[in-house]
């Protein structure tokens, strides 16, 4: 609603969402979409008095969603800022994410293409990373219990990297 008090959004500028927007009909029926928080950028001004808005928001490692919006849902970060700077950022931001991604995944992927090539079937694999997760929760609580500085330093950092990978940031 800043919008009503100031200047209206434009385009180029950049915004970020006040509550779900609904990208389909299915979001829409479901009450899903782009989240509350999600930074996006004007791309189009429509209607009377710029009613309407089409933005393209961050969709995180999946690419770009483009959706419809009312000025009152969004709010305004950065005036005048632009869609390719947008486009730049967003590309940067999904750099850092796929690095991230790849050092939390990379353990996993190297174990599981070792147990397969030395023979291991699809089933055993399952019980084999569930026993690993198993054991490695239990030396990563004995780990913190005896060095709970370096410990809970690690579990915090490897949080805030699975944050940036896989959640909004």
């Amino acid at each position: 609603m800043s919008w009503l008090l100031g200047r209206a959004p434009g385009v180029g500028d950049w915004i970020k969402t006040t509550e779900t927007v609904p990208v389909s009909l299915t979001d829409a029926l479901t009450g899903s979409g782009v989240p509350a928080g999600t930074r996006g950028v004007i791309t189009k001004v429509s209607g009377f008095f710029g009613g309407h808005l089409v933005a393209r928001f961050d969709g995180g490692l999946l690419g770009s969603v483009t959706a419809q919006v009312r000025p009152s849902h969004v709010r305004v970060i950065r005036r005048g800022a632009g869609i390719e700077a947008f486009n730049r950022s967003v590309g940067r931001r999904n750099q850092v994410r796929l690095g991230a991604a790849l050092a939390l995944l990379g353990p996993l992927l190297y174990f599981c293409s070792t147990y397969m090539l030395r023979g291991g079937t699809k089933e055993g694999l399952i019980v084999e990373l569930m026993n690993s997760a198993i054991y490695g929760a239990q030396e990563m609580l004995e780990y913190v219990v005896t060095n709970p500085a370096q410990g809970l330093l690690y579990c915090a950092l490897v949080w805030g990297v699975g944050r940036l990978a896989f959640g909004r940031w």
